[in-house]
């Protein structure tokens, strides 16, 4: 096998779970009739790949209504009940869609349980989609933060939210390198990237106290060492907006 096959991650929602042909489909059942039903779709999401010849199946996101909103429904801050109209990817259509009104905070594993039940029912390579900050800051709506980058940060650090003064994760020099100390809570295409991006705190605590709070920020490129890519290591104060530079590789 040169290549081992597999799909996008989202498959067709079979009519009897929700309504066909459309991007915010309305589900058919409620409470535990459609927990079941989410259940069955995934299975027969599952046997349609293998009887195909999928070489890494996936669960055919049948347990979402949305690959971004199905993500949201786990986390707080996020308000359904006051939808607002959006215009989604540079305004190439409009959607309504929730919006963030307080603090972003994880209610628990996303996704857990449809990734045990896929995983508990195929032998093969089975993958999970989640979307990245970036996807899904464009498809939601901001009420609480004022800024799209802070939103970003939001999703992807672990401890630091919506406020940067509370991002934890440190960097530390060691010579001529950085020691990169944290825990980011999504990185999309980690295994397959070359290069990842993260910010990290580079200045004491003292100097936290009596700095502004994006001042002690850095970004940080970094290589793989299997692959011998050399890389150069740039500290770059952020700007006041919280807003943090992008340094590319070298």
């Amino acid at each position: 096998m040169i290549f081992p096959s597999t799909v996008a991650g989202s498959l067709p929602k079979p009519a009897w779970l929700a309504e066909p042909n459309k991007l915010w489909p309305q589900w058919r059942l409620q409470g535990d009739e459609l927990a079941a039903a989410k259940l069955d779709a995934t299975l027969l999401a599952i046997k349609w790949q293998e009887d195909a010849g999928i070489d890494i199946v996936c669960d055919g996101e049948m347990s979402r209504q949305h690959f971004v909103h199905g993500f949201l429904e786990f986390v707080d801050g996020i308000d359904f009940a006051h939808k607002v109209e959006m215009g989604i990817r540079k305004d190439r259509y409009k959607a309504m869609v929730p919006q963030v009104v307080a603090p972003l905070r994880l209610k628990g594993r996303v996704h857990a349980d449809e990734a045990r039940v896929a995983r508990s029912h195929t032998r093969h390579q089975l993958k999970f989609t989640l979307p990245g900050p970036m996807t899904i800051i464009d498809t939601v709506a901001d009420g609480h933060y004022g800024d799209r980058v802070k939103m970003a940060f939001a999703f992807a650090e672990q401890q630091g939210r919506y406020n940067l003064a509370d991002l934890t994760t440190t960097a530390k020099k060691q010579g001529a390198a950085y020691m990169l100390n944290g825990q980011k809570a999504v990185v999309v295409g980690a295994p397959w990237a070359d290069q990842l991006i993260v910010t990290a705190r580079t200045a004491d605590q003292a100097s936290q106290l009596a700095a502004s709070v994006t001042k002690a920020l850095s970004t940080y490129v970094l290589g793989d060492p299997a692959r011998f890519r050399p890389v150069t290591v740039v500290e770059t104060d952020a700007p006041e907006s919280g807003a943090v530079a992008i340094v590319p590789g070298r």
